[in-house]
């Protein structure tokens, strides 16, 4: 969850501190951490990205954070996600 800039960030701190924690306890488990990169969903964003529920603008902005992130992640741990393509097969990259 990102920081809406409230009393409620350290409830969503917390959670993202939670989630951290799993991805030491699980192997190839990665977190994209919104609260800490994403810009904060203050009164300004809301103005811009909100109507009650994000606009369509909001939900692409949001989609495109999540993507760029995932793309970093994976580009940063290659090794990691060399097989993705064959999960649930019984194939296998050979080095």
């Amino acid at each position: 969850m990102p920081r809406y800039g409230d009393e409620r960030d350290a409830l969503r701190k917390a959670h993202r501190d939670l989630l951290e924690e799993m991805t030491k306890t699980f192997d190839n488990t990665y977190l994209i951490d919104l609260f800490t990169y994403a810009p904060e969903y203050n009164e300004d964003f809301r103005k811009r990205f909100f109507l009650g529920h994000m606009t369509a603008t909001g939900y692409i902005l949001s989609a495109r954070m999540i993507e760029s992130y995932i793309d970093y992640i994976v580009r940063h741990n290659a090794d990691d996600f060399a097989e993705v393509g064959f999960i649930g097969t019984d194939l296998h990259f050979k080095k």
